[in-house]
């Protein structure tokens, strides 16, 4: 995961806005990246957290976010189950295929489109 964020963040400043990770995730080099990109990390920190950024302003910041504004930040981070509840009912609804038939990314995106429509 983040050697892609890695490679994102080698273009100019993208906007991607709010980024929810799931906490298993190496959430220092994770909030470095989104900061880069111009946008916000939410990383659930796990209760032994420390605000130490080490290294990471973006970390520290992200951390002290999540202490002194919880309902705010619980609120941002909810749009990651929201997202996977996306992918979860998208990934009922094709069934147990796993991948897509076409092999430009063009037609995939199409052919995912369409199995998407309810």
């Amino acid at each position: 995961m983040t050697d892609i964020l890695k490679g994102m963040a080698d273009s100019p400043c993208q906007n991607v806005g709010d980024a929810c990770f799931d906490s298993a995730y190496p959430a220092r080099d994770i909030c470095d990246i989104v900061s880069k990109m111009c946008g916000t990390p939410y990383i659930k920190p796990k209760r032994s957290t420390a605000a130490k950024p080490n290294g990471s302003h973006s970390w520290g910041e992200m951390v002290l976010m999540s202490m002194k504004s919880r309902d705010q930040f619980d609120a941002r981070y909810r749009q990651r189950s929201v997202a996977e509840s996306a992918f979860a009912a998208l990934k009922e609804r094709r069934g147990r295929r796993g991948s897509l038939r076409f092999r430009s990314t063009h037609t995939q995106n199409r052919e995912l489109a369409v199995q998407a429509i309810p």
